[in-house]
């Protein structure tokens, strides 16, 4: 198992106890250098355009960080 740099597992565990489940965790930092990767791999291909499906994470915070990377990606 990968080593999550911003919980150990006795604060997931901590945090199952406090939430309701099933609950996400995100990192952002993660997240946008998923995006700036994904970017990064299509860049030979000139105009392209990844469209991302809401269903697939209709979480809104997720969204907006997934937008913003878009838009300074440029």
């Amino acid at each position: 198992m990968k080593n999550l740099p911003f919980s150990s597992k006795s604060e997931i565990s901590a945090y199952a106890k406090s939430f309701e489940t099933p609950f996400y965790l995100y990192d952002q930092e993660t997240v946008k250098a998923q995006c700036n990767q994904l970017k990064a791999s299509f860049s030979w291909a000139e105009g392209f355009q990844n469209y991302f499906a809401v269903k697939a994470t209709p979480n809104p915070h997720i969204l907006s960080i997934i937008k913003e990377q878009v838009i300074l990606a440029g």
